[in-house]
């Protein structure tokens, strides 16, 4: 379960962080108007937390980090810190997201990954208000063989100009915030 699902599926955010918009509060609206029950109650079986057997310890799965999906953990967090988020869980591999940022920390006989965003890449370095989107997919694959593990992040390009296209068509309010977003990429 990932802070932006919790939303969609409770209306309930973590308005410490940030205010809910009014445009948020729109989109989340639309959202729900194009779900059915069924598709709500799949949203409620998302776990914050999913372990897969894989090498010895497992891999632990989950969105900001095991404790919370609103967590941040970035490559620059401080080492003390970092532990604090992901403690209990030293020996697995460890998976987590919400950054939308490939990269990789070291564990102590292990390491932490996040695959990136499928759903929206940007570079982090940008300044100023509008952010320019990635015209890419991102995400990873990891293998082991029992002895040793395998990382290896990957991006695939999409057709911007086809994802403005279909977010214009869709009626989703706020759909030129799309346009903005990957209009430089086109």
């Amino acid at each position: 379960m990932g802070n932006a699902d919790y939303w969609l599926a409770t209306g309930t955010a973590n308005t410490a962080k940030e205010p809910v918009s009014s445009a948020q509060l729109e989109v989340r609206t639309w959202s729900l108007s194009k779900l059915n029950g069924e598709d709500l109650d799949f949203i409620g079986q998302f776990k914050p937390i999913i372990t897969l057997p894989f090498s010895d310890d497992g891999l632990v799965c989950f969105h900001g980090s095991p404790t919370s999906f609103d967590e941040q953990i970035w490559p620059t967090t401080p080492e003390e810190e970092f532990f604090r988020m992901v403690g209990g869980y030293g020996n697995s591999v460890l998976c987590g997201g919400h950054v939308h940022l490939q990269y990789t920390r070291r564990l102590k006989d292990s390491f932490f990954f996040n695959p990136g965003s499928v759903g929206f890449s940007w570079n982090h370095a940008q300044t100023g208000d509008e952010l320019v989107a990635d015209n890419w997919a991102e995400y990873a694959i990891v293998t082991s063989n029992g002895k040793s593990s395998n990382l290896e992040f990957r991006k695939v390009p999409f057709d911007a100009k086809e994802w403005i296209r279909v977010t214009v068509d869709s009626g989703k309010p706020h759909a030129d915030r799309v346009s903005r977003e990957y209009s430089t990429r086109t």
